[in-house]
């Protein structure tokens, strides 16, 4: 495997390049359940590499295939995993077994060092935010997870101006996201830590306009925010959550009405022009503030919901939350859907970053709870040949259908166990009813997400 330095070479060089793969885990012994919430989280255990963290592949060579060297993990959505489970209070011992993993590994994800204030060494601000974020939402201690005191580290990265800037040799990749999950972070520890110039410098990077835009929080620093190439809903979502955990007002409503604007017809919300289930998941977590049922946020919810795959796909995707619609209009499961199911579960949850908590969750993973195949027996007897019947047998496997969708009698027709989740998956109709036919369930995808859509995230 690379050293740390080609890791973090590599990692910059490849930043919104191509795809990359995310290889699951082993089966999760798990129990059942109808919440849409706990399924989404459950399925994101099983992605848990050795149990333990997500793991990326990336095809350097461009032949198709992937090289014990060409796995990686990553360290930034296993947190994001780690902060999942938290909002849907389950998966207590696959939480902490991946928070283990990360203050194992710490040095690699947030940047080594000899001590605060080497300038020889490596200091990643966003890394080092959700990292204190993860170590506080899970009741480690943050002044040595895994040896390194994340507090001061992030500290040391603060510039006068109040922007967490990374320190490497790699250059500054830091971004509003890290901003605003430093001033959650630090929030949360200790009030005190947190100087006024971090917040400002956030709100500072608003849109001001009066137009469309008022509101918007680009990913860069260094944009115009009131760009029309400026926009994103994931920067403002965090940021919104870093206003009101600091009760900057008028920075939130800026932020929550620029997001309202902002909401498509159907509910989801787009960024970089595609509607999809990060942007709607880190929107609708934002928008829950309040009132969880307030309609936009319900709305979002609803959109996340029907983007579920439910009983009817196969049984390795039930429970993930697919990134956005395939060409024919339906959920696509892809290599995206870790990630997104990442982002979507606490939107669902409608916790906040500013406190969610890992305490009192359950320490199993459940997973969707769909009902056991229905097998109709053969005839016993054959009828006597006439001119008007004809003999026919079936032993064909059929998922039974509960909840209010009656699926059409078609070739594309799919059925759902649970109330509340879509129909969606592969469609399984032109499989059943073929004289003496089972079933073909196919080989388990190793395939799973995650769009590496912003630094150190």
């Amino acid at each position: 495997m690379p050293s740390r330095s080609p890791r973090r070479a590599l990692a910059v060089l490849t930043v919104g390049a191509a795809a990359v793969l995310a290889l699951p885990g082993t089966a999760v012994a798990a129990v059942g359940t109808t919440d849409p919430t706990r399924a989404g989280a459950g399925w994101l255990v099983t992605q848990l590499v050795d149990g333990n963290h997500i793991e990326v592949a990336i095809d350097l060579n461009g032949d198709g295939k992937i090289t014990d060297d060409e796995r990686f993990p990553d360290y930034g959505l296993t947190a994001d995993t780690v902060l999942a489970l938290a909002a849907a209070q389950v998966g207590g011992d696959a939480s902490g077994a991946a928070t283990d993993y990360l203050e194992t590994n710490i040095q690699a994800y947030v940047g080594a060092a000899d001590g605060v204030g080497d300038p020889n060494g490596e200091y990643y601000a966003g890394a080092l935010a959700k990292a204190l974020l993860v170590a506080d939402v899970t009741g480690r201690d943050p002044r040595s997870f895994g040896g390194v005191d994340l507090i001061a580290r992030l500290l040391s990265t603060e510039k006068p101006s109040g922007r967490f800037s990374d320190i490497s040799q790699y250059g500054d990749f830091s971004n509003n996201i890290g901003q605003s999950l430093a001033i959650i972070a630090l929030q949360r520890v200790d009030p005190g830590l947190l100087t006024p110039s971090a917040s400002e410098y956030l709100a500072g990077r608003q849109c001001l306009d009066g137009g469309p835009r008022e509101g918007n929080v680009p990913i860069s620093a260094d944009q115009n925010p009131c760009a029309a190439d400026a926009v994103s809903i994931d920067t403002t979502s965090f940021g919104f959550q870093a206003f009101v955990s600091v009760d900057q007002a008028l920075p939130a409503a800026r932020a929550r009405g620029f997001l309202v604007r902002s909401q498509r017809p159907d509910g989801g919300f787009a960024d970089q022009g595609v509607t999809n289930a990060n942007s709607t998941g880190l929107a609708a977590q934002a928008l829950s503030f309040g009132d969880p049922a307030a309609p936009a946020a319900a709305e979002a919810k609803q959109w996340l919901l029907d983007r579920q795959l439910g009983c009817s796909a196969p049984p390795e995707q039930q429970g993930a939350i697919a990134f956005t619609d395939g060409p024919d209009g339906t959920p696509l499961f892809d290599d995206r859907a870790v990630r997104a199911t990442a982002q979507a579960v606490p939107g669902l949850s409608g916790s906040l970053l500013s406190t969610v908590s890992a305490g009192g969750s359950v320490a199993d993973a459940p997973r969707l709870d769909c009902p056991a195949p229905t097998t109709t027996p053969a005839p016993t007897s054959t009828p006597p040949p006439t001119a008007t019947s004809t003999a026919t047998s079936t032993a064909t496997s059929t998922p039974t259908v509960t909840g209010t969708a009656t699926p059409p009698p078609t070739a594309s027709a799919t059925t759902t166990g649970v109330p509340g989740l879509p129909v969606t998956g592969s469609p399984i109709g032109g499989m059943l009813g073929v004289g003496g036919a089972g079933l073909a369930l196919g080989a388990v995808l190793l395939i799973a997400a995650r769009r590496r859509d912003g630094a150190h995230r």
